[in-house]
């Protein structure tokens, strides 16, 4: 009983790896070599993510990483740093592609354990092989086989050779195929997964006969939410975030110019009978397909101010042509380091982008234009703006009381404006000297605002304010406003009182002496 059981868990790890594959389909891209001929395919242009078509030897090299648990007392985290698929023939209904990760590429370590048995160690010399069979017209999987060999670091290392032949099934038990992604696919668009029955013939070497498991992944929904860029490598791609409610993270990014998955981030991913993806990440290190796009024509900047003035919204009209009539994307650049990456437009159709600038000075913008296939245009002619702003006017002559007691608060009001309504801060000269020795928090142009100031010195004071932009353009003082400070009575009072005590302390240390 206590074999069996762990028998079923050393199945259950190959089959979870299996399964891991039939779900998310394929992966993530570092790097694209070109080994072959480039492939055109085009269907219809308004579909965000039309079905690819693959060719013999279409190759696909992944990495990945996954952890998981069976049971309460099982689990295993393992990296996978070449798992390759490569189109091997197709027919017209299927493709055939080969499945391989070589020798020593699997890593990791695993803890299966039963009531009579516990097996934990390291994953060594493990390798697979495998055939996956799709349908050409959805990139539904028909069946999987796959074959893992390897061993268990142990004193004596342990052998292990799982042999899987992976077949689907619906609610209904009728033989079924399967595939995350539904084709094509549409920003905005959901879709249902139905429950899918995986049931798995295994031949386990140390198990003197096969055995079926069944697995149950109940339905589950998808949407397309948005195109999203990625560098990779030395290459931008263009994909489409798919998220779903498969695991308590699910995203996935699928890429029309690698033809694949080129992202995925799965977490908490329940496989049914106690059996749990942790954490799943995949990655797709190369790629041999391609497909040839004619790009799209250079962008012209129709409109938009040449002089706009510094911190307000500017809006410029770019437009750009796909010769496919391929949606196209605009990169653009204005000059100060800041970059727009649109999302995909219409061919032809003319685009609205808008921009801040926060200095003076004068900037170029240019830009261009993707299809979603990955073919950009040149550069567009540079278009010249000059970044302007004014100065504040001259502050109003403060207005406040003209004498005053030291150690006593005085205040102030002056006000000023911004020919750009910019917000301003006022700046104080309280002792004449032409230095600010204050500045006020940023309000509004054209308020009024009031500042108060202390004295804690007798004399005539001349006192002006300027005003300065929230850009730090500043203006110039304003006329000055003579102030007296004359000592304080209540100071006068407190001198007295010092002298006296002072005089009566000598007073008492005199008498006391002559006393003695």
């Amino acid at each position: 009983m206590g074999e069996n059981h762990l028998m079923k868990k050393m199945i259950s790890l190959g089959l979870l790896l299996l399964l891991f594959f039939n779900i998310v389909g394929m992966a993530d891209i570092s790097s694209v070599e070109l080994h072959r001929d480039v492939k055109s395919i085009k269907t219809t242009h308004n579909n965000d993510a039309d079905l690819p078509q693959w060719s013999i030897g279409d190759r696909w090299i992944y990495q990945t990483s996954f952890a998981g648990a069976i049971d309460d007392n099982s689990r295993f985290d393992l990296s996978i740093n070449q798992f390759i698929m490569e189109v091997q023939t197709q027919t017209e209904e299927q493709y055939e592609v080969a499945i391989e990760v070589p020798q020593g590429e699997i890593s990791g370590n695993i803890r299966i354990q039963s009531d009579m048995f516990s097996i934990e160690g390291d994953i060594v010399e493990a390798k697979i092989d495998g055939m996956l069979y799709i349908r050409k017209n959805t990139l539904e999987m028909i069946n999987f086989q796959l074959i893992l060999d390897g061993f268990i670091d142990k004193i004596v290392d342990i052998p292990f050779s799982i042999a899987i032949d992976l077949n689907f099934y619906n609610q209904s038990l009728m033989k079924t195929n399967f595939s995350t992604l539904r084709f094509p696919l549409n920003t905005g668009i959901p879709w249902v997964l139905p429950t899918i029955l995986p049931v798995a013939n295994i031949s386990l070497n140390l198990l003197p006969e096969p055995m079926s498991v069944f697995f149950s992944f109940v339905s589950h929904q998808f949407l397309c939410e948005s195109w999203e860029t990625f560098t990779i490598g030395s290459t931008e791609y263009d994909a489409l975030k798919i998220t779903g409610d498969l695991g308590s993270k699910n995203e996935i990014y699928y890429a029309v110019s690698a033809g694949n998955i080129i992202k995925l981030d799965y977490e908490n991913i329940d496989a049914g009978f106690g059996t749990a993806l942790t954490d799943v990440e995949m990655k797709l290190l190369s790629t041999t397909y391609s497909i040839y796009s004619n790009p799209p024509s250079s962008p012209e900047i129709i409109d938009g101010s040449h002089e706009p003035i510094i911190g307000q919204n500017s809006e410029y009209i770019f437009r750009a042509s796909d010769p496919d009539l391929d949606a196209i994307k605009y990169i653009i650049e204005w000059g100060d380091g800041d970059t727009t990456v649109t999302d995909f437009q219409l061919s032809g159709k003319e685009i609205i982008c808008s921009h801040t600038w926060n200095a003076a000075g004068t900037f170029e913008i240019k830009a261009k234009a993707r299809d979603k296939y990955g073919s950009e245009s040149t550069w567009s002619t540079g278009y010249s703006v000059t970044i302007t702003n004014d100065a504040p006017t001259i502050p109003s002559m403060p207005s406040g009381p003209t004498t005053g007691k030291i150690q006593q608060s005085c205040t102030y009001t002056t006000q000023a404006t911004d020919p750009d309504a910019h917000q301003i801060q006022y700046g104080w000269d309280w002792d004449g000297d032409s230095i600010v020795d204050e500045w006020t928090s940023l309000t509004d142009s054209g308020v009024e605002i009031s500042t108060s100031h202390t004295w804690y010195t007798e004399g005539q004071y001349s006192i002006r304010v300027k005003a300065k932009d929230a850009y730090g353009f500043e203006g110039h003082w304003s006329e000055p406003l003579g102030v007296t400070m004359p000592k304080s009575k209540y100071l006068y009072l407190y001198h007295w009182m010092m002298q006296y005590q002072l005089f009566y302390q000598r007073f008492i240390e005199q008498y006391h002496l002559q006393i003695l």
